[in-house]
């Protein structure tokens, strides 16, 4: 029984589908065809709007990881120009510290043969 059903669902259909293309025809007649063709054109706007519209987004992703890059790069520069400028401050403070323990040495040392 389900078997028989089956089979005329599909007769139908096609039934169906030819009864609602005929109530086309009777509503709209020659202007489908027009309908149709302008449905085509909007499609096809749709279709190059979206391909340029993801175009668009992956030349702008690129700029982006371009820049992002670019960024980082100079920010790793800055970053070693500074650590190359506080090391280079680090030994000045170290000559400096030594200058003060030699020049106090010296002055213990000018301060004892005074006092000989």
């Amino acid at each position: 029984m389900a078997e028989k059903e089956n089979i005329e669902m599909p007769k139908m259909k096609g039934a169906t589908d030819q009864k609602i293309d005929a109530i086309k025809q009777l509503i709209f007649g020659e202007n489908i065809q027009e309908y149709d063709e302008e449905f085509k054109q909007i499609r096809k706007y749709i279709n190059d709007a979206k391909s340029e519209l993801e175009n668009k987004l992956e030349q702008t992703s690129k700029e982006l990881k371009n820049m992002i890059e670019s960024l980082r790069e100079n920010h790793d520069k800055k970053i070693e120009d500074l650590r190359g400028q506080m090391l280079n401050e680090v030994k000045n403070l170290d000559h400096k510290k030594l200058d003060r323990n030699l020049l106090g040495d010296l002055l213990q040392e000018i301060g004892g043969k005074i006092k000989e």
